[in-house]
């Protein structure tokens, strides 16, 4: 642009790099893609005049240099673990290095005057990045080059199974391997053995026409990684088992001391064997023609034997009842409850066959009427007739109700201590008693107990504290204004 003409306006300028590109303009840029010593000829076209050309030409010396190029290779992916070797060979200086840094994930750096391999472990899985910045001595602007790749430190994968331990003979045996999974890639392969020998590859097989006995059984997971750590093992042991599987039953009720006989519901196995029967009640051998129960939880245990003297010859089933008997009326129960609150002995005593007895009437629910304490008569009534009764005896309460109503107070307005210390007003609760108080302004609680510091603002103020009974069955809360004026 700093081109002229004294004749006139100059016609047109055309620039040579020397690198074989060519532009026209007065100001052009151009960038060279190789190093070296190139000679750039600006050519304008003037005016001219006279015997004088009006074409000029200047030459002009560019030294181009090449700045460094940092590159290294390393794995794509590794194994938690593993020894990395991060290799800066493939690099160019394109001088003489001063430093090079190595930033390995978030938390490492590595510094060194030199290119070298460098080598690094990771403790744990994940995405990494590294970057490698490589510093030459230059008096030109390119002096520094970075370069950034990622890593990927492999999860193993995990096996979730769900192998039976026992399965009886004939069964298929289903192998479920479907809750594997790989946190940072996929599964690719399943591979299944039953005592070494390959049956399926898929998360799911199926194993039919094993003997009876122990097998073993063998799945290992491959994932996608091609790492060292993406196959993972699991092994178990599953037994198949030909037993004799015997079962009983009883009445669906047993009352204490009522005669039972015990009868195993078969007399042979599946394989044919005729059974040889014992009989255990809570752990007491016994007879099996008539049984009588004591009251209570009573466990019955029927074991059968099929004589051949192998592992599984011998079998056994068990089975709980409950032996009804007399109930506890004497119970702890719930002492305090409101007036006019329904009693349900249902609900008290979890048994359906227990009532409030009152004169010549049977009924599940009493409601208690005076204030005080309180008592009537409760039964076990099975079948409607009265079998064992006890005296039941409660304290009975008025509903909660504060026995004070504050009057508003008025106070002078102080802006630099805008609280005031509340007080609840007193209920109809002896001082011991277990009652809650929560304080409200508005919409927002902001404390508990009798005593609360309150927020003043100028003007009317209305505070609310609601009481709770926390012991009193039935109870219902109460709730009354405390009003202070600010003025």
């Amino acid at each position: 642009t700093r081109s002229i003409d004294p004749n006139g306006p100059i016609g047109s300028y055309t620039w040579d790099f020397g690198d074989g590109i060519n532009s026209l303009g007065s100001k052009v840029s151009h960038a060279y893609t190789k190093a070296g010593t190139y000679y750039a000829t600006l050519t304008v076209v003037g005016s001219g005049s006279g015997r004088c050309s009006k074409v000029s030409q200047v030459t002009s010396t560019i030294h181009v240099i090449e700045g460094p190029t940092a590159y290294f290779t390393m794995p794509e992916r590794v194994s938690i673990g593993e020894l990395v070797t991060i290799d800066p060979a493939l690099s160019k200086p394109n001088g003489t290095v001063s430093s090079v840094r190595w930033n390995i994930g978030k938390d490492t750096t590595i510094n060194s005057s030199a290119l070298q391999q460098v080598q690094y472990r990771f403790n744990k899985s994940g995405t990494y990045e590294i970057e490698l910045t490589i510093n030459i001595t230059s008096t030109t602007a390119c002096s520094s080059a970075t370069i950034m790749k990622k890593i990927i430190v492999n999860e193993p994968p995990v096996i979730g199974w769900k192998i039976p331990a026992d399965a009886a003979l004939g069964d298929q045996l289903v192998l479920d391997g479907s809750t594997s999974y790989d946190t940072d890639g996929i599964i690719a392969q399943f591979d299944w053995k039953v005592d070494g020998k390959k049956i399926g590859t898929t998360p799911i097989v199926t194993a039919a026409n094993l003997s009876a006995g122990a097998h073993n059984v063998d799945l290992t997971i491959t994932d996608n990684s091609l790492t060292s750590s993406q196959s993972v093992g699991k092994q178990a042991t599953v037994r198949i088992n030909s037993k004799p599987n015997p079962y009983f039953t009883l009445p669906e009720l047993l009352y204490e001391n009522e005669p039972i006989t015990l009868k195993p519901e078969q007399q042979t196995d599946a394989d044919g064997d005729a059974l040889k029967f014992t009989w255990k009640v809570n752990g007491t051998a016994v007879l099996p023609d008539s049984v009588r129960f004591a009251a209570g939880r009573t466990i019955i245990l029927l074991t059968a034997d099929d004589g051949r003297n192998v592992r599984n010859s011998v079998d056994s089933v068990q089975k709980e009842f409950f032996v009804i008997a007399q109930p506890k009326l004497d119970i702890d129960h719930q002492n305090n409850w409101i007036v006019g609150t329904p009693l349900n002995a249902n609900q008290i005593y979890s048994n359906g066959m227990i009532n409030f007895v009152s004169n010549t009437t049977i009924d599940p629910v009493w409601i208690p009427t005076q204030s005080g304490k309180q008592s009537t008569i409760v039964a076990w009534t099975p079948n409607a007739k009265v079998i064992a009764r006890s005296t039941f005896t409660i304290t009975v309460w008025d509903s909660l109700a504060f026995t004070e109503r504050p009057e508003p107070q008025t106070i002078v307005w102080n802006p630099s201590n805008p609280t005031i210390i509340l007080r609840t007003p007193k209920v109809n609760r002896p001082d011991n008693a277990k009652v809650t108080y929560e304080w409200r302004k508005g919409k927002t609680s902001f404390g508990v107990g009798k005593v609360a510091e309150g927020l003043l603002n100028r003007g009317k103020n209305v505070f609310s504290v609601r009481a709770v009974d926390q012991e009193i069955q039935g109870a219902h809360p109460v709730e009354i204004e405390v009003i202070v004026n600010c003025e």
